[in-house]
């Protein structure tokens, strides 16, 4: 039996910002780093045999305090990058409205029709995200994923069969743990943006 462990990364100061952020490589805050330490102890009596993250900086740093001292490897993997914002990196949603309202509107109702200008579409995120959910479905072991909002929205969306313009309708918070197990290929969610693990009310925010 395959089971995943799907970890939104901690805090950065875009999150807290509430600014649009997919490529940039920003490292977390000190909020992040202490979401860490609460993931560390969550994972500490769990056995996992691999580790995989996304290749930028909020990830790779989550990954290293969450899973310190252990003798797995870390495998950076490229089809788990956030959605690519393209001309949005950086913005709130009122600098995008000021630029983009009318295209931003389309694209938040038809994500998977609409290309982010400079970006992708949210079709183009799932085909690189699914191609690593079929690669490890069959694995047969405890894996750990830390990687991204949109990348585990779409592992979500495809378990539970949700049209792309649903996809607003759960949150995957940051220090996030979505649970997986697949039995003969058939994925089960055991749990979904759980973060009770977060000991200080505070760092739910």
């Amino acid at each position: 039996m395959t089971k995943l462990y799907l970890i939104r990364h901690c805090e950065t100061k875009f999150t807290q910002e509430k600014k649009y952020y997919g490529r940039l490589n920003i490292p977390i805050t000190e909020k992040g780093k202490k979401q860490a330490s609460d993931l560390k102890l969550k994972f500490e009596k769990i056995e996992i045999d691999k580790i995989y993250c996304s290749p930028l900086k909020r990830t790779i740093e989550t990954t290293e305090i969450v899973f310190k001292n252990r003798q797995n490897e870390i495998i950076k993997n490229d089809n788990l990058i956030e959605l690519n914002v393209g001309s949005w990196e950086g913005l709130s949603l009122e600098e995008i409205c000021e630029r983009d309202k009318k295209y931003y509107f389309k694209w938040l109702k038809n994500p998977h029709k609409y290309k982010i200008p400079n970006g992708e579409s949210f079709s183009d995120i799932a085909e690189r995200v699914l191609k690593f959910f079929d690669e490890v479905a069959s694995l047969n072991k405890n894996i750990a994923v830390i990687s991204h909002a949109g990348v585990i929205k779409v592992m979500v969306s495809e378990i539970l069969q949700i049209s792309p313009e649903k996809f607003w309708n759960f949150e995957i918070g940051t220090a996030s743990v979505s649970v997986v197990e697949f039995f003969d290929k058939m994925p089960i969610i055991r749990s979904l943006n759980d973060r009770t693990h977060l000991k200080n009310r505070d760092l739910c925010t």
